[in-house]
């Protein structure tokens, strides 16, 4: 078989939904001005809508449109988009704020609800080095409501890299009216997603509809800090969903709602006091946490799975047998402080004991579904652990000194604003409008074993925390590579690993003649389970795969390819 050059599928597809949007030396870039007409108010909306020939076209298709760092931009009514828009902000010393999108009034005086809409079909939309402040410049906050961007239509491509998103208690993408849609989000952090008395507030991805399905939905190397809600709410059918390497500190509900998942992976995140609310048993019984459709109400916890609709997977071409699960090498955590309070709250209205129920981690019904090998041959759950990575002890208290006002008003009184939403934003100077740069919080950590529980000997988490390292997995991202040939190959193979004996690492290489669900995975002579390398749909082709096994003691292991009905099995030797 004659080898051309060799390339890494999935650096590729990093560096197009990552660096492309930043590095297209093909599209014009427009500045963006502070004043517009004379006027320093809604002048992205004013001047980007304006930027049209005297036809109606746009004057400028496909250009970027960029915004100066450190300056402050409203918007004082909806930008309604139907064509390709990139946003950007300018590049300048990390010492400088992005520059500052936030909501404006309109003529009423009124603050608006709603920022950019995407409206028509198959548009393109670029976001970058931007940060979206939900707070108003008197630093106010209200009841916001609303979405940040509402999307209507269909197969439109959503692209955020290194933006902040402060202060929004609403929805910040509404893809009710939408389909198709794809989200590549990147490198960005969603902060202080509160509201006045909604508990549900600071939504990122919110899909209530059942009717409709997205094509692709990333979180990638981001940060969720002091956040109510649902950071993934998802009812319906979507083809592929990735939430890698993030960050997740403080919630007040559950963040995660996705339970019919057809193929998706949760890989190398920290999950750290999620849904301190907990949950009574009242609300087990009645589905609050976790619907549970037909099955019954389930325990609420962080991976929580349930039966598709057999008609949708019909659709799909599926069947319960199908579907692809991935929950690896993440790590979990509540404090002391929040089991107290599981353990020891009473109403404060009439002193009795609430019988508040931890959350878990994975509940009996999604467990059985991961030890169902026949049932769910895709499905992997392993490397998950409980531990605390060590985070900043005074962020850590500050934001629970917060949170636990909150929580206990809203077991005593449900909906109400007993609290001031100021006392729930974390913004040590008391300024939410003029944000603190770089942000007041650092989600560094110390303990050293989860600074190497990733996939690679990589932190877990979101790795812009550790620059050193997110620059060295950026070159490694993922092992498997595949060799570009004249011909595809004519037969199943997998090849001897290469060395054997290896110290730590070795080379595995496979060929696949058709597009096959592909399994790669490593065993213990106890015939466990030990590391899944490949778990997803595979091309036609060649493939390396290179396997670190630093966190494995010496002694004979198996590997396994496993794709469509071909399987085969070859021993390697590990030696320290």
């Amino acid at each position: 078989m004659k080898k051309n050059k060799l390339f890494n599928l999935s650096l590729v597809m990093f560096f197009i939904t990552v660096f492309l949007p930043k590095i297209s030396f093909s599209q014009e870039i427009i500045d963006v001005p502070t004043e517009w007409e004379g006027s320093p108010y809604g002048v992205i909306n004013r001047f980007i809508m304006s930027d049209t020939t005297s036809s109606g076209e746009r004057a400028h298709p496909n250009c970027i449109y960029r915004l100066k760092r450190g300056e402050y931009y409203d918007i004082d009514h909806a930008l309604n988009v139907d064509f390709n828009f990139t946003l950007i902000g300018e590049s300048a010393p990390k010492g400088t704020r992005p520059a500052m999108v936030s909501r404006g009034v309109d003529a009423q005086g009124k603050y608006i609800s709603g920022l950019i809409n995407i409206i028509g079909d198959s548009t393109n939309v670029k976001f970058a080095n931007i940060l979206f402040n939900g707070v108003q410049d008197d630093n106010k906050i209200v009841n916001q409501g609303g979405s940040l961007f509402g999307v209507f239509g269909t197969h439109h491509r959503f692209e955020i890299d290194s933006c902040v998103f402060s202060g929004w208690g609403g929805n910040l993408f509404n893809s009710r009216d939408a389909a198709r849609m794809t989200y590549i989000i990147t490198n960005s952090i969603f902060r202080n997603g509160v509201d006045l008395d909604n508990p549900w507030s600071g939504n990122i991805y919110s899909q209530t509809t059942t009717t409709t399905y997205d094509d692709t939905i990333k979180f990638v190397n981001n940060t969720f800090f002091n956040n109510s809600s649902y950071q993934l709410l998802s009812w319906q059918f979507v083809d592929y969903i990735e939430y890698d390497h993030n960050t997740m500190l403080e919630t007040t509900l559950n963040a995660h709602w996705a339970p019919f998942l057809t193929n998706a992976k949760f890989t190398n995140n920290i999950f750290f006091n999620y849904q301190v609310v907990g949950e009574t048993t009242y609300e087990t019984e009645h589905g609050y946490w976790d619907k549970g459709g037909s099955n019954g109400n389930h325990r609420s916890s962080i991976c929580k799975l349930d039966l598709v609709d057999p008609q949708v997977l019909l659709d799909h071409g599926m069947t319960e047998a199908d579907r692809k699960v991935e929950y690896s090498n993440n790590v979990y955590f509540w404090t002391q402080e929040v089991k107290n309070y599981w353990t020891t709250h009473k109403d404060s209205s009439t002193g009795v004991e609430l019988d508040i129920l931890p959350i878990l981690w994975m509940n009996d019904y999604t467990k059985a579904m991961f030890d169902d090998n026949s049932g769910y041959p895709y499905f992997v759950e392993e490397n998950n652990i409980e531990a605390d990575p060590g985070f900043n002890a005074d962020i850590v208290s500050a934001l629970w000194k917060k949170e636990l006002p909150f929580v206990i008003n809203y077991r005593r009184h449900g909906y109400g604003g007993m609290v001031d939403p100021k006392e729930r934003l974390y913004a040590p100077d008391g300024e939410f409008w003029d944000i603190a740069w770089p942000l007041p919080e650092s989600l560094v950590y110390t303990n050293e074993n989860i600074k190497k529980h990733a996939k690679g000997n990589f932190p877990a988490g979101d790795l812009n925390w550790y620059p050193d390292k997110k620059a060295e997995w950026e070159d490694w991202v993922s092992g498997i590579s595949r060799e570009e040939t004249i011909n595809l190959p004519s037969e199943y193979e997998l090849s001897q690993n290469y060395p054997n004996p290896f110290n730590p690492s070795t080379e595995i290489n496979f060929s696949i003649p058709v597009s096959a669900n592909t399994t790669l995975a490593v065993y213990n002579v106890l015939g466990q389970k030990v590391a899944t390398l490949v778990n997803e749909k595979l091309s036609a082709g060649s493939y390396k795969y290179q396997f670190d096994a630093s966190n494995l003691s010496s002694g004979i292991y198996f590997y396994k390819l496993q794709s469509d009905d071909y399987s085969q099995v070859r021993k390697m030797m590990l030696l320290k």
